[in-house]
């Protein structure tokens, strides 16, 4: 029997307290107005074609004031409301002069129920319970940070939502209906939801399973938020609080269908902050087949990238490989047009080019195209490290192919420009390893999103999915494992450097050190997340003395005496 041991390295947070305001401090400005404050509050343009997310409804703004000389104490009498008119509103505050002051802005519909604002800890908390596609749940707020009033100040700021939408659409409500099938009502059960958030921070609390009970299903004026789905009738909507950063919850659709139709369940549905969710397919028909997608709609800041789902369809085997169902490919690309290649990618004239099944051919492939495609299922043969990561960094839309070869591994072990950041993210990939470490004071940015490695043993250090060592600089290296899966190996993620490590839904199996971090730097930190993961026969045995790392073999290892380990 193995023996598994833990080695944890905790550091102590601050905790910022909140105190009253003074009674001796002045609330208003003198008579001078040099300390007039106004910000023009705008909600974003219409996303909606009908009523759903027009902003519309939520016309009732509420703003709190708090003194950042004072402990970040609210200053209830300069707390109040205003209306919204055609998405828009003024508030003027006359604030002392020279004093510095921030502020929560909150827009919902006016008489809700469903949210409620705690000024005194900032935090908004969520009640769950009503009906499904309840549009006097769609709210917004900003949080203007900490400024000083120096003199008149003029701002427009845009209030963006705090929560997820997420829309379930059917393309097959003609051939249900033509079957007789009546259908007229839905409810939704979302598990993994938070239910409170802090609006000076964005940070989030709870882990609920909340039900929306069950209501008509949106009215056929309203046009399911992705056109490109084809989708023939709008089953459901429904608003979640969920983090900033992408996450993933489990939904369950309900129907009162005639004749009766099973619950369809859809596991690890990607959500975040401001952005929606589509889940669209063959529902009535053939509810095992669905695709999802997340719609940066919501959000309009530039730069975003989709660092967990890139809208493939998979399947895992039990072994944690993967399969593509429904690639990720460039436009006019098919995937009957990949047959007998492995990959293709855009240049930068925008034609079409495809590689070969070599790790030259990708690593050429990698220096000429910031995204390139696997064919989906492919079988890839490499050797030598070859597959160097570019300094521009590189998207890998791995489409369920595999990597094999003696050194298989996307290689970050050269030294990137100082003070540069390389992102690497790869999607859908068997195979993968990512080996070696800047030579410089750069940082480093490793996505892992449905990977899996299967190596050849328990002593072989040669596979692993991550092992990121080498020169002992001030690099920084973040790393984000997602839906991965290592099996029958020494070593599952290695890494020396700072920067935040999250391992979240990944499954090791026979691996002697899962998850090994060994941070060297003593003038910067490291964070670790662990959740949701699994553990199988993971360790050394009291037997296997002459296993390398028979003296701190255990799933989780975390030394240095800075490292913030959550799980």
């Amino acid at each position: 029997m193995k023996t598994n041991k833990f080695f944890y390295a905790l550091a102590a947070t601050a905790m910022l307290g909140l105190s009253a305001c003074s009674s001796e401090e002045p609330l208003l400005q003198g008579g001078n107005g040099e300390g007039n404050v106004t910000f023009t509050l705008q909600l974003p343009e219409v996303i909606g074609s009908r009523a759903y997310s027009d902003g519309l409804s939520a016309t009732k703004l509420s703003y709190y004031v708090y003194d950042e000389d004072n402990s970040s104490a609210n200053i209830a009498a300069l707390n109040g409301t205003a209306t919204f008119t055609n998405r828009e509103a003024t508030v003027t505050l006359n604030l002392v002069s020279g004093k510095s002051y921030s502020i929560v802005f909150l827009a919902t519909v006016n008489g809700q129920t469903h949210y409620t604002y705690a000024p005194a800890t900032n935090e908004l908390s969520v009640t769950y319970g009503s009906a499904a596609q309840d549009e006097t749940r769609d709210a917004f707020y900003v949080y203007e940070p900490t400024f000083k009033v120096t003199g008149a100040i003029s701002k427009t700021v845009t209030l963006k939502r705090p929560f997820a939408q997420v829309n379930v659409g059917t393309t097959d409500w003609a051939k249900a209906t033509a079957g007789n099938i009546s259908l007229t009502e839905t409810s939704m059960t979302v598990t993994g939801v938070a239910n409170k958030i802090n609006l000076g921070t964005g940070a989030v609390e709870g882990n609920e399973e909340v039900t929306f009970t069950s209501a008509a299903m949106p009215a056929t004026t309203e046009d399911f938020p992705y056109a490109a789905a084809n989708v023939d009738r709008y089953l459901a909507m429904n608003y979640i609080l969920v983090g900033a950063d992408k996450s993933t919850v489990d939904v369950k659709l309900n129907t009162n269908a005639t004749p009766a139709i099973n619950e369809m369940v859809f596991s690890q549905v990607p959500v975040q902050r401001n952005y929606r969710t589509n889940i669209y397919g063959a529902l009535l028909t053939n509810p095992a087949v669905y695709n999802v997608k997340i719609d940066q709609s919501y959000e309009v800041e530039p730069g975003f990238n989709c660092d967990g789902f890139d809208g493939s369809v998979i399947t895992k085997n039990a072994n944690g490989t993967v399969r593509c169902v429904t690639p990720v490919l460039p436009v006019g690309v098919t995937e009957s047009s990949l047959t007998g290649k492995v990959g293709v990618y855009v240049d930068a004239n925008g034609n079409t080019v495809t590689f070969a099944a070599t790790g030259d051919g990708v690593k050429e492939a990698m220096q000429n195209a910031s995204e390139i495609y696997f064919a989906p299922n492919a079988a890839i043969t490499v050797a030598s490290h070859s597959m160097e990561v570019p300094q521009a960094g590189i998207v890998v839309h791995g489409n369920g192919a595999t990597i094999a070869g003696g050194e298989q591994d996307f290689s970050i072990n050269r030294a990137y420009a100082a003070g540069s950041v390389v992102n690497l993210t790869v999607y859908n990939l068997n195979g993968v390893k990512v080996w070696g470490a800047s030579a410089s004071k750069s940082t480093i940015n490793i996505n892992l999103i449905n990977c899996s490695m299967h190596a050849t043993g328990l002593t072989d250090g040669s596979h692993s999915l991550v092992m990121n060592r080498g020169s002992e600089n001030e690099a920084v290296t973040n790393i984000v494992l997602d839906g991965c899966h290592m099996e029958n190996g020494q070593v599952g993620l290695h890494t020396i450097y700072a920067g935040k490590t999250v391992i979240k839904n990944c499954s090791f199996k026979d691996v002697v050190v899962p998850i090994n971090i060994n941070k060297k730097s003593s003038t910067q930190t490291a964070t670790v997340e662990v959740v949701n993961c699994t553990f199988d026969n993971c360790g050394v045995a009291a037997t296997e003395t002459s296993n390398s790392a028979y003296d701190y073999a255990a799933p989780i290892r975390v030394v240095d005496a800075v490292v913030l380990l959550t799980r």
